[in-house]
């Protein structure tokens, strides 16, 4: 079956029963097939048993908390994205979050839109990496003239993706939709000297209007009503990686010019 065409399958962790019931109910009700475990140690074990495209991981609970959850989550190379909630996160913890893998972070109490969308962004970016990875050990194992297509255009662009990623510039991508756009992205990323760093994903065209400058450029505590913490915009956490705007089109005019 088409990965795309399936249910999303998403493991909640958290020690909040009565969070966890309606979520998984809230879930459930949008299309997505959910498991979960209310310790981090019962769902280090649901998540070595059963494969799961997402993860939103509680940061603080007892015993084995979300960082530990995520530590051994890397350890044992387990290959589903995480999505980190939170009280009140802070800027170390984002960081650290991030680079033990996270996807994103959300800070409680959570908006059920903004969670299914950061649910979507995030299996979207699995698929990808994993196009990304059949793409890169096809060029490793098989060498630049015996990639399966043989197709001299794609060697082209793969001759310009390597120049690119040897410079610190802004690549535009081109293309219609479904032609690897963000497969090219990251390909350009892993050959870069940035590659070691976050590879952050974000969709313009999924986001209202007036949320997209706070998801950029993040916000300060008490800049709006119900800013509670403040929230690392997205070029701050990918800074010494990459980050993607997919449907960069779709950005509105006003932000463009920022």
């Amino acid at each position: 079956m088409d990965a795309r065409k399936r249910k999303i399958r998403v493991c909640v962790i958290d020690d909040e029963e009565p969070f966890v019931i309606v979520l998984k109910e809230e879930l459930a009700r949008e299309g997505f097939e959910v498991a979960a475990a209310l310790n981090g140690s019962d769902g280090i074990r649901l998540l070595e048993r059963k494969p799961f495209d997402v993860c939103l991981l509680d940061l603080n609970m007892p015993g084995l908390n979300g960082i530990e959850v995520l530590g051994k989550a890397a350890q044992q190379a387990i290959p589903t994205e995480f999505i980190v909630l939170t009280a009140c996160a802070t800027v170390q913890t984002a960081v650290e979050c991030i680079k033990l893998g996270a996807y994103d972070y959300l800070t409680k109490p959570c908006n059920l839109d903004r969670i299914v969308f950061l649910l979507r962004n995030a299996y979207e970016k699995r698929l990808m990496r994993q196009e990304s990875l059949i793409l890169k050990r096809m060029r490793e194992e098989r060498g630049r003239g015996r990639i399966a297509t043989k197709n001299n255009a794609m060697l082209r662009v793969l001759d310009e993706a390597e120049k690119v990623a040897r410079t610190g510039a802004p690549v535009l991508i081109l293309g219609e939709s479904g032609t690897g756009k963000e497969v090219m992205a990251e390909y350009i990323h892993a050959n870069s000297c940035r590659s070691e760093g976050p590879f952050i994903v974000f969709n313009s065209a999924a986001i209202q209007e007036n949320l997209f400058e706070s998801e950029l450029f993040g916000y300060e505590k008490g800049a709006f009503t119900g800013a509670n913490c403040a929230k690392e915009g997205l070029l701050e956490l990918a800074d010494g990686g990459t980050l993607f705007l997919d449907e960069i089109a779709e950005v509105p005019h006003q932000m463009q010019a920022k």
